[in-house]
């Protein structure tokens, strides 16, 4: 194998591929890239067992072939070279790198370990475009479980009926939902779509008026652009019913500026941050009360204008957690419904209820307003 290529598309696509394998693995072909070149294509995949990106780049090629390079080290020395031709080339089972007089050996994988792309039918369709896609995503991502002993909620769920797109993502302490409403994006679908995919499939080159295609059958997604394509498991079981988490109602509202709530509670969060990220709120008619405190620290007040209707509850929220929920909503008015001091609360826009947070509330804890 015998190649040259750019230093910036190498990178680039190394920086689409190189997430996917750079994690932890007991498997060392997994903790690999692979290249492949055709005639003129250089092609670098990544698989971590489930999931696999796979991104071409064009290159001057004098002679083909394929090697497994360990993923990590291949990126840091791609990172630190300047800008330039770089070769590549392979002999006996190492990867040599040219450039402006740096040369590298990398001992290498033979590439038929690599764990091949399934190969499989699809039989579902969502198009959608990218901006709108990216734009679904940051809204109920961060909810997503980072807990792996129940796998379920590691993912997205995608519902789509013909006529609304539904994307839900809870961790068991908050649920986040977006109602995109829009016919003809494809066919009925219910999958649960890893986070892992999701993040890999926001590194797309594409633009945010380009459409993108995602195709599902039973226990694959996969996601074609072009020069790069995504191939991931879907996460297996059944999703919680989140529309019976949603309160059927409520006796009490906060209704504030979002960006004027989102600051207050960021510095009251830096007493807060050592205490869990519990934040305690009350209410009466014209205001809205924050605090936090700290044994070894102190404590932080704050006081935020607020319309209330029975507002006079005291709660406590993980701050990190409302944060969050605030960068969801896409309008300057918020408004929180609420019960008591043990029940969820629900957060959305005064005016687009498209999006929402629930959020459970923590105990109130130790300090006072």
């Amino acid at each position: 194998m015998l190649v040259k290529c750019s230093r910036k598309d190498l990178y680039e696509a190394l920086s689409f591929v190189g997430p996917v394998s750079t994690g932890r693995t007991a498997s060392p072909i997994l903790g690999c890239i692979k290249l492949n070149v055709g005639p003129s294509v250089i092609e670098l995949t990544s698989c971590d067992g489930e999931l696999w990106a796979r991104r071409d780049i064009y290159g001057t090629v004098e002679t083909e072939g394929g090697v497994c390079v360990p993923g990590k080290l291949f990126i840091d020395i791609i990172t630190a070279l300047p800008e330039g031709l770089i070769t590549l080339e392979c002999q006996n089972h190492t990867l040599y790198i040219h450039q402006h007089g740096a040369d590298w050996k990398i001992h290498t994988l033979p590439i038929d370990d690599f764990p091949d792309i399934p190969s499989q039918e699809y039989q579902a369709n969502l198009t959608i475009p990218m901006g709108e896609f990216l734009q679904t995503i940051e809204r109920v991502i961060y909810a997503v479980a980072s807990d792996i002993t129940r796998p379920i909620l590691t993912g997205v769920l995608f519902e789509y009926n013909g006529s609304k797109l539904n994307l839900v993502a809870t961790d068991s302490h908050r649920l986040a939902v977006v109602k995109y409403e829009k016919e003809g994006l494809g066919s009925d679908i219910k999958a649960v779509v890893p986070e892992k995919a999701l993040q890999t499939i926001k590194r797309l080159p594409l633009n945010q008026e380009q459409n993108i295609l995602l195709s599902f059958n039973e226990s694959r997604v996969f996601v074609d652009a072009g020069c790069a394509k995504v191939t991931a498991q879907l996460l297996a079981g059944e999703f919680p019913n989140w529309e019976r988490a949603v309160p059927e109602k409520f006796e009490r509202s906060w209704v504030l500026d979002k960006h004027e709530l989102s600051d207050h509670l960021k510095r009251v969060l830096i007493i807060g941050r050592d205490n869990a990220n519990r934040v305690r709120f009350s209410g009466d008619s014209e205001a809205i009360f924050m605090s936090a405190h700290c044994d070894e620290k102190g404590e932080a007040k704050e006081e935020v204008p607020a319309i209330t209707k029975n507002g006079d509850v005291e709660i406590a929220f993980n701050g990190k957690f409302l944060l969050e929920a605030l960068n969801g909503i896409h309008e300057e008015g918020v408004k929180i419904e609420l019960n008591d001091s043990a029940k969820a609360a629900l957060i959305h826009g005064v005016e687009d209820t498209s999006y929402f947070c629930i959020l459970m509330p923590m105990s109130l804890g130790a300090g006072s307003h």
